[in-house]
């Protein structure tokens, strides 16, 4: 019916008529088509292949996060530095939502950016607990992607006064919480040293999100979320490989940076607390 066709029509416009398509890297037909049908699926299955097979191994040697474990530091009083970084994150999160609707661009809250961030007000606002440890544990693998969102920033459609110091303390924030919940909760929150099942859960989550999620949605209306139908300008392996680039380089991140984390956050936790 009008008024079907009209509300889908409004609805599209408030999730990516702000879009800027001309501008490289943000999405369009010329994105969609950067890599070839053929192309995408075979890289697809091969990566859903090796997902699925480490996941199986993961799951096989994986330490689940006892009850036990999960009840250590009930009854303490919540750090004024905890209850400091809620705040900020809520604000900067609200900021955030309104920003991408007002921009008429809220499609992009669907970036694993903000997934982080929700996680990390969640993770803020609840106390140790099996669903907060599990969650930590996936989190705290991803921290390096802000990282490196600020060494190559694409920051273009940030226009509205404000936008750019919410991208960069949202960041910020996203490396700043996981590491001081480590600290904060002590090491029955993280996985065992010598393990790396969490590991892969964590890189298991962001790949099926980005394939199996990301991507149809993507495609569907040519945003390019997460860059998933192009690199962006800055991305240093800007090129047709550049997806199987990603899936290397964020493996690696995942395994080596991630875990020397919760090797690094552990050691001075015990050297400072004893």
């Amino acid at each position: 019916t009008t008024a079907y066709a009209g509300g889908m029509a409004n609805l599209s416009d408030l999730l990516y008529g702000g879009v800027f398509f001309d501008e490289e890297g943000e999405g369009g037909p010329t994105c969609s088509a950067y890599l070839s049908t053929r192309r995408v699926l075979l890289e697809t299955a091969v990566f859903t292949g090796v997902l699925v097979a480490i996941f199986v191994y993961a799951i096989k040697t994986c330490t689940r996060v006892r009850s036990a474990d999960a009840a250590h530091g009930w009854g303490r009083e919540e750090p004024v530095v905890k209850r400091v970084l809620l705040v900020a994150a809520c604000l900067q999160f609200g900021f955030e939502i309104a920003f991408k609707l007002v921009s008429r661009q809220g499609l992009f809250l669907m970036n694993l950016t903000h997934l982080y961030t929700a996680a990390e007000i969640y993770l803020l606002a609840s106390k140790p607990g099996r669903a907060s440890f599990s969650l930590l544990r996936l989190v705290l693998y991803h921290i390096h992607e802000a990282g490196l969102a600020m060494l190559f920033p694409e920051v273009a459609s940030r226009q509205i006064p404000g936008s750019l110091a919410s991208f960069y303390l949202q960041h910020v924030l996203i490396m700043v919480v996981p590491p001081y919940l480590m600290y904060e909760w002590g090491p029955r929150s993280i996985e065992p040293r010598r393990e790396w099942s969490w590991a892969i859960f964590s890189l298991c989550f962001y790949w099926m999100y980005t394939l199996y999620v990301l991507y149809p949605v993507s495609l569907l209306t040519e945003v390019n979320l997460n860059y998933v139908l192009c690199p962006a300008p800055a991305d240093p392996f800007n090129g047709p490989n550049y997806r199987l680039s990603a899936f290397l380089y964020q493996t690696f991140c995942v395994l080596t940076f991630g875990k020397a984390l919760t090797w690094v956050v552990d050691g001075l936790r015990s050297k400072i607390k004893g």
